[in-house]
């Protein structure tokens, strides 16, 4: 990502993240931790990984906490790449979100935006606790590019 680029995402998120936000130059290559807050205040720490971005779709991560369960106590982990749960198969230990449809993901969404997809997920997850009705049900394939 270039510099220019970088900027101005650093001041998207630090605008309505405030504080929340941390870009790292890592071993397995450069990401961005955030910690989002679900409808009923529980945080999440989201990793979204910088690599290709803004060319491709960046992978998405559920960091913390680290281990969700379905309503049945199975770990979410354990399920692999799931299309109820909206997810792809795990990587290096975590839960990666499905959110974007590569055949129509643009150079011009942000970050801000990504992260948004990721607190849907999170609002879903806990909808899914609560009522039983599956992820999948409660996002709608429109709103996840």
């Amino acid at each position: 990502m270039n510099p220019s680029r970088l900027y101005r995402e650093q001041q998207i998120l630090e605008k309505f993240f405030p504080g929340c936000c941390t870009f790292i130059n890592g071993d397995d290559g450069d990401y961005l931790d955030i910690w989002v807050k679900s409808n009923s205040a529980s945080h999440y720490c989201l990793r979204i990984m910088l690599d290709m971005f803004p060319e491709r779709a960046p992978e998405m991560f559920l960091v913390h906490p680290k281990m969700l369960a379905d309503n049945y106590g199975v770990e979410l982990i354990s399920l692999g790449a799931n299309c109820a749960a909206k997810l792809l198969e795990p990587s290096k230990g975590f839960l990666q979100l499905a959110y974007n449809n590569a055949a129509v993901w643009s150079q011009d969404l942000t970050l801000y935006e990504v992260t948004l997809k990721g607190i849907t997920w999170v609002n879903a997850y806990e909808g899914y606790r609560r009522s039983g009705i599956p992820i999948h049900h409660m996002i709608s394939d429109q709103i996840f590019y």
